[in-house]
């Protein structure tokens, strides 16, 4: 006879399985800094020619746009036969610019941009921004329907956008240094604690309920991401986007609940469900007399 699924020996299994789950998951969240208190310094941004990507969705997904900026460019460069710039050294220069408080809002009301920031020190040299801008064709572009939203992958989306080129300014900013590990902890603390934290405090510092931007920039090989908040000249980093209050003011008051986009997931589910079973119904192909009607 088969043990029991009660028995003493499969909860104690059961008790020794889930004190082990419970471990890593901890171990995750501190080395992510989960428990790590956001206190920004004074500061400086140091500013400097950026060439970036724009789009609105959960800021989670900005360390994917950043991925495929680089590969954009590394790739171009190999196509070239020039030579390739270290990805630690790219990792480097990649910074994302959040331009809302997440805070409350759903991912389309969540705006940012991700990309390479030039020193100007450098720009001469750098052929970085020539290159990425050189893969802009008619192809690219920044509007989606929903149900392409909901039919694209985050990737397919962000090859389709095209690349932007401005100048940020050096100014003064709250700076913040906080744990990077690169996985799924580190990102999900980045975009629930970090940003909208930093946000409240600029808002808080400036004494105003004005526009806060957030940049960041981040090393998996230092472990390190280094926040920015300015706290001057802050709409010059909006690159021409409209403030978050037009900007929400424009779309409207958001529903609890988006019930044209989950139908649309929901659609899109079941389809791809039955074509993976197989219950999907192949088109029935017209006779050759319905065929001969037809024409």
């Amino acid at each position: 006879m088969g043990e029991a699924k009660d028995s003493p020996q499969k909860r104690k299994q059961f008790a020794v399985t889930c004190t082990i789950m419970g471990g890593v998951i901890v171990y995750m969240l501190m080395t992510s800094g989960a428990f790590q208190a956001v206190a920004p310094i004074q500061g400086k941004f140091p500013g400097g020619n950026y060439i970036y990507k724009y789009t609105a969705r959960d800021y989670a997904a900005s360390g994917g746009l950043g991925r495929a900026i680089m590969e954009d460019l590394i790739n171009t460069q190999v196509a070239k036969k020039m030579d390739i710039i270290p990805q630690y050294k790219l990792e480097e220069q990649v910074h994302h610019l959040y331009l809302d408080n997440p805070s409350g809002k759903g991912g389309s009301r969540q705006r940012f941009m991700s990309g390479l920031l030039i020193p100007k020190s450098k720009k001469t040299d750098d052929k970085s921004i020539d290159l990425l801008m050189g893969l802009n064709d008619e192809t690219k572009r920044t509007e989606f329907t929903k149900d392409e939203l909901h039919a694209l992958s985050a990737i397919e989306v962000f090859q389709l956008l095209p690349y932007e080129t401005n100048e940020l300014p050096a100014v003064d900013a709250l700076v913040l240094q906080f744990p990077w590990t690169g996985g799924i902890s580190s990102m999900l603390v980045q975009s629930m604690k970090i940003i909208p934290r930093m946000h409240k405090i600029a808002a808080e510092t400036l004494n105003n309920n004005g526009q806060t931007i957030v940049l960041s920039a981040c090393s998996k090989e230092e472990q390190m991401c280094t926040h920015y908040a300015p706290l001057v000249n802050v709409e010059d980093f909006l690159l021409g986007r409209p403030t978050t209050k037009d900007f929400n003011d424009d779309l409207g008051r958001e529903d609890v609940v988006d019930w044209e986009g989950l139908t649309i997931t929901l659609d899109y589910a079941k389809t791809r469900m039955m074509e993976w079973t197989g219950l999907k119904k192949k088109e029935k192909e017209p006779s050759a007399e319905e065929a001969k009607a037809e024409l």
